[in-house]
């Protein structure tokens, strides 16, 4: 079978909402019934005969809508891909679905079916032999209105069925780059701001080896670093390198630190605060020959850019962010998620010292996942509502951890001294800078 022309696709997300729009007659319903399974489209007609015993057409009640909202709120809570077929032609109704979307974090899709005026009315004509006209002529009307308004509604992408063949698009759904399909078994190894030294000796505890290009595991397992390779230490260029090495060579997967993305925003020309530790990697970097400074920058870059926030590893068993993520979360992608992922839950408000105040997260988690996480350094690693904190605070003269898994085993060795000093110069278990 040959693939499918890419002009003639419709790349959805897995888990996403796809609003169809447009007039009786336009083959919304054909095209819903063609290409989705039963249980993923909720139908506004239908959801009228629940409520009412019969279909109402294009008018639809309060009761209908409510019924129909309360659907799909259920369907994306627990995460299910959901079709709404109805004509959906009024701009405040697509924005109450857009707000049900955002509130759990996944995107809306709007197909229109902007078919000719005649077409709608003779698929009419062949469904029923009364047709009412002037609605349909007003419903077109209103689709092509809708043209020119759904781009400031907020929809993550519209597509038009004008646009495709006759037989319309084929709709591809993808899976987000936050599954993975590594089963392990993993070396988690939390934050490491520079901490050269301190690396080579954990990874060495780990029973990896020196070889030709880099280090390698002799029964082949596989290095997570869970970001915040750079700042403060004295090594923080040494540590990239590292890490761009292993992952070069398939031996390690990389996720990225609140400290990794100011990193990139410096590397790609933007004006960053140079505080909190970042000024030590500028330095590093700026010491570097122009050559092979531009070379780590842009194979750092290169990997931070295609490294989702967060990964979902062995079938969703475990789940690997640098600052954790509760379970509402997993599976799925939005600016909010990014930045949970990055900094936290994060209040707004900053403390004395101009860090950021933190809800703690994880004592109210009760996923079924584990979910392995740093970015606040705590003097012991241990295992809180299937979370583990692997942040010991190796910089602030702490150690440098990692645990094992499946095995949920904790490695550490010491800090070699102290590299960086705050208002808490070694880690404690109440929260400190990060």
């Amino acid at each position: 079978m040959n693939d499918p022309n890419p002009s003639e696709v419709l790349p959805l997300e897995e888990l996403s909402l796809l609003i169809l729009c447009g007039p009786s007659g336009s083959g919304k319903t054909e095209f819903a019934r063609r290409w989705f399974r039963e249980s993923e489209i909720i139908s506004a007609e239908q959801c009228s005969t629940l409520v009412a015993d019969q279909p109402s057409p294009g008018v639809y009640s309060a009761q209908t809508l409510s019924l129909l909202e309360t659907i799909v709120d259920h369907r994306l809570h627990i995460g299910r891909f959901t079709v709404i077929d109805a004509n959906n032609l009024d701009s405040d109704w697509r924005r109450r679905l857009i707000q049900i979307a955002r509130h759990h974090q996944v995107p809306a899709y709007l197909l229109i079916f902007d078919v000719p005026l005649q077409l709608c009315l003779s698929r009419k004509k062949r469904q029923s032999k009364k047709v009412d006209t002037l609605k349909i002529t007003i419903q077109h009307h209103q689709a092509n209105q809708t043209l020119r308004i759904a781009p400031q509604e907020g929809f993550r992408q519209i597509f038009q069925m004008s646009d495709f063949a006759t037989e319309g698009p084929l709709p591809l759904k993808y899976p987000l780059p936050v599954h993975h399909p590594h089963h392990g078994p993993f070396d988690i190894i939390g934050d490491i701001h520079g901490c050269i030294h301190e690396l080579h000796m954990l990874l060495k505890k780990l029973g990896y080896q020196q070889g030709k290009d880099t280090y390698f595991h002799p029964q082949g397992r596989t290095i997570v670093f869970l970001g915040d390779l750079a700042d403060r230490g004295p090594k923080s260029v040494d540590v990239i390198k590292l890490m761009l090495d292993l992952h070069q060579a398939g031996r390690a997967l990389y996720i990225p630190g609140n400290h990794c993305d100011k990193l990139a925003r410096y590397l790609q020309g933007a004006a960053v605060s140079l505080n909190h530790g970042i000024e030590t990697t500028v330095k590093e970097f700026e010491a570097l020959p122009s050559s092979e400074r531009y070379q780590i920058s842009e194979r750092f870059l290169h990997i931070f850019r295609q490294s989702p926030p967060y990964l979902m590893l062995d079938n969703g068993r475990v789940v690997v962010a640098h600052a954790g993520l509760p379970e509402r979360f997993h599976g799925r992608l939005s600016r909010r998620i990014r930045s949970f992922s990055l900094y936290g839950d994060v209040t707004g408000e900053l403390d004395a010292d101009g860090y950021p105040i933190r809800h703690d997260w994880a004592q109210k988690y009760r996923g079924t996942p584990l979910v392995v996480y740093g970015h606040t350094p705590v003097l012991y690693p241990k295992f809180v509502n299937n979370t583990l904190n692997l942040d010991q605070g190796c910089v602030f003269g702490g150690s440098l951890s990692a645990m094992r898994y499946p095995e949920r085993e904790i490695v550490s060795v010491p800090s070699e001294r102290t590299y960086w000093l705050s208002k808490a110069s070694r880690p404690t278990d109440n929260q400190t800078p990060s």
